[in-house]
This record gives C-alpha cells, structure tokens and sequence, in this order.
C-alpha cells in the first residue's frame, strides 16, 4: 500500500543536501498534496506505468501507449 511516499520525498528533498533541491525549491515541486482526498495520488500516478513497465515481456516505455493486442495473449495497457 502507497501510504506517506509523496511526503517521506518532499521531506527528502526539502534537505539542502539533496540533489535537485535548488530545482524542487525553485519550480515549487511538491508531491504529497494535503488537498486531495488522496493524498499520494501523484505518487500512485507515477507507480502504475512503472510497475507495469517492469511486469512487460517487451522492452521500451513506448509500448505503454499501444493498444490491442500483442504478440502474446494479453493486451497492451493503453494508458493514451
């Protein structure tokens, strides 16, 4: 269960030390939103296609936006 990872990440790269701080401080880049019903949705946003992308026989983040079917039984996701 997604729970707390847009927060444990804001709070990761609110530290001066981290990599893209200057960027996320900047463009104001926040991915736990208090508003939200939900508020990891960003987060899940970004788990779904990865997760999906891991679980594919067929290399390529291209394949994401495929429909129909595929070589094998099981269709494309069609995230388009």
């Amino acid at each position: 269960m997604i729970v707390d990872h847009a927060q444990i990440i804001d709070n990761f790269l609110s530290d001066s030390h981290a990599t893209f701080h200057a960027t996320v401080v900047a463009s104001k880049i926040r991915f736990y939103d208090p508003n939200d019903d939900d508020p990891d949705w960003k987060m899940k946003q970004y788990y779904l296609p990865l997760i999906v992308v891991a679980m594919e026989r067929e290399c390529g983040v291209e394949n994401l936006w495929k429909q129909g079917l595929k070589k094998m039984c099981c269709p494309y996701p069609d995230f388009s």
